[in-house]
This record gives structure tokens, sequence and C-alpha cells, in this order.
């Protein structure tokens, strides 16, 4: 029997829409280029600093939540509609509603529940052999994510819970620490909390990082009457889903490996 693998297709193209949706809108929030955070600095006679602040910042939009919920769920329906077309060629017929009840795309983590998991159960010993490779029975090295339990479990919960929670991150910085970077004043070490002395304090945001918050202070003693410092600071950030990391690469991670087990039954 030869398996129509239209509908997988179809919620395959469908979430890669709804990624390059998201993709264009991160990038219209955050224009020119939604990757990086301006920066202005000025003297703060207050702080007795020059203090580095956060200019635009990409203001994560409601909607995009449901957006990331509509690519997860298309993928994993995507990986559904195989294996409904797997039992279908495995029986000759179209499943019972009873036998339907045992028809999803497995997640198997030790290789001997291939010949026990219920979601095997109406699927040809060829085709579990071509969907072994697949599976996370296999561990990965420390520290690699492996897509399919992930997309299962962001699944389960847009469906069942709560929407996905979206933050922007800051990601990397980069300064230049030299003694020519001062201007009209020279640089006071002070006590930093925690201990030791020192005349740079980085704050990180505890939060989602909002328009003029304090990222860099440098504190310094005026020599004259504009004190600067101009370290050459740069800030990325991404738009992301806590731990997992940036939301787009993390998604297009998802949708390449369900086009890898689609491809693997064409």
């Amino acid at each position: 029997m030869v398996l129509d693998l239209t509908g997988c297709r179809a919620k395959l193209a469908h979430a890669e829409g709804h990624i390059d949706l998201l993709r264009t809108e991160i990038a219209k929030a955050g224009a020119p280029d939604p990757n990086v955070i301006p920066l202005h600095r000025q003297y703060e006679r207050d702080q007795g600093a020059v203090v580095y602040r956060l200019g635009r910042v990409i203001q994560i939009d409601e909607a995009w939540s449901l957006i990331v919920g509509d690519a997860v769920h298309n993928l994993r329906s995507a990986l559904d509609h195989l294996m409904w077309q797997l039992a279908k060629r495995h029986l000759g017929r179209v499943p019972t509603e009873k036998e339907a009840k045992s028809i999803q795309f497995p997640v198997i983590y030790r290789v001997k529940d291939f010949s026990s998991d219920r979601f095997l159960r109406y699927v040809n010993p060829d085709d579990v052999a071509r969907l072994k490779p697949y599976q996370p029975y296999k561990r990965l090295k420390k520290g690699e994510l492996y897509p399919l339990p992930k997309l299962v479990r962001l699944s389960n919960i847009d469906k069942h819970r709560q929407l996905h929670l979206l933050v922007t991150r800051p990601h990397k910085s980069a300064l230049t620490n030299r003694s020519d970077a001062y201007v009209d004043c020279v640089a006071r070490p002070i006590l930093i909390p925690g201990g030791g002395y020192a005349h740079v304090h980085v704050i990180a945001p505890g939060r989602n990082p909002r328009p003029n918050d304090p990222v860099l202070l440098i504190f310094v003693t005026p020599t004259g009457p504009n004190p600067d410092v101009d370290f050459n600071m740069s800030l990325t950030a991404f738009v992301g889903m806590g731990r997992l990391g940036p939301v787009i690469p993390m998604l297009e991670f998802f949708a390449t490996y369900v086009g890898s087990v689609i491809n693997a039954f064409a």
C-alpha cells in the first residue's frame, strides 16, 4: 500500500508558514536589527559614573505565543498523521475508533520498548525499523537537545495548560576596556557588593529588559566638563522560550526533524 503523505506534508508546510510569520514579526519589532540592542551612555552625577543604558528593546507581542503554539501543534500533528498512514498500511483498512486510541507518534527511550510500545501496535516491522533512527533511545552528547521529547512536551503544554511565555534575553556583550577611552575623567575604583574593588560594574536584568535599564556603570572622577567613557560596548539579544534558547532556531530545528521523518517514508 502506498502511503498518502499529503496530510503530513500539509501540516509541516503550515508549521513552516507560522515560523516564517513569527520571524517576520520579530524582525519588524526589532528593526533594523532584531538581534542588536542599541545602547546610549552619559555621565550621571548621582551615580558618580558613566552609565550605559538600553535603548530600543523588542517588546513581546502577546500574539507571538499563539503563533508558536500553532507551529508546534502542526509539527506534532504531522508526525501523528504519519502514524495514521502507517496503521492503514498495516491493517489494510481505515482503523476503527478503538484502534485509533493506540495510533500516535511514539517517544521511546529504551530499545527494548520497541517490541511493547502500544503506539507501534499497528505498524509493520519494516516501518518500525524506519522509525528507530528518529527516537530518543540513543543518547545525544551532553547538552544537546533531542527534538522529539521537547516537541511533544511543548505541544502538550500549549494544548492543555498555558501559552508559552516568550521573553527577550540578552545574549552576548562585548566591550573594550582601554585607558584612552576616558575623556574628562579618570577611573575611580569602588567597593563592589560581594567583595573587592572595581571601577566597572555590569548589571544583568533579572527580568525582561526594558528601555533605559542600566547595564554598565563605569565609576569615574571628573577632570573636565564632559566626562565620558567609550568602551565600544555592544549587546545582542534574542526572543526565546526560557532555557530553550532562541525561539526561531528551535522551531526550525523541530521542523527539520519532522521533515526528515516524513522523508524517510516518502
